[in-house]
């Protein structure tokens, strides 16, 4: 699978369960049916479903031989990280950036 597509399916599954959670919210603050509810719920299971497939089909693709050869042809390193690698990786780059940005005096130290 092309890596652009499967981003972008990752990032539309994650959505989809965004917006259908802000919408679940939203029928329950304005008493409608719980029909509605138990639709939005599905649908919602149903992202859940739909983005994990995106996230198996990404760690395939970064395996896939011909992935690799064609990423080492045009010289671009390979950084699969899954959800729980990627969060790590984000917290140390959140915290690294917080203390620049201290250094700098740009926000005041807490």
């Amino acid at each position: 699978m092309n890596p652009t597509v499967t981003g972008a399916l990752i990032g539309a599954g994650g959505a989809a369960i965004v917006a259908v959670a802000g919408f679940v919210a939203n029928v329950r603050n304005t008493g409608k049916t719980t029909a509605v509810s138990q639709n939005a719920v599905e649908v919602s299971q149903r992202a859940v479903e739909v983005s994990q497939q995106a996230v198996d089909a990404a760690k395939r693709t970064v395996e896939d031989a011909e992935f690799k050869e064609a990423m080492a042809k045009v010289e671009t390193p390979i950084a699969y990280l899954d959800a729980p690698q990627f969060k790590v990786f984000l917290d140390r780059d959140a915290e690294r950036l917080r203390a620049a940005v201290e250094r700098i005096g740009k926000v005041p130290e807490n």
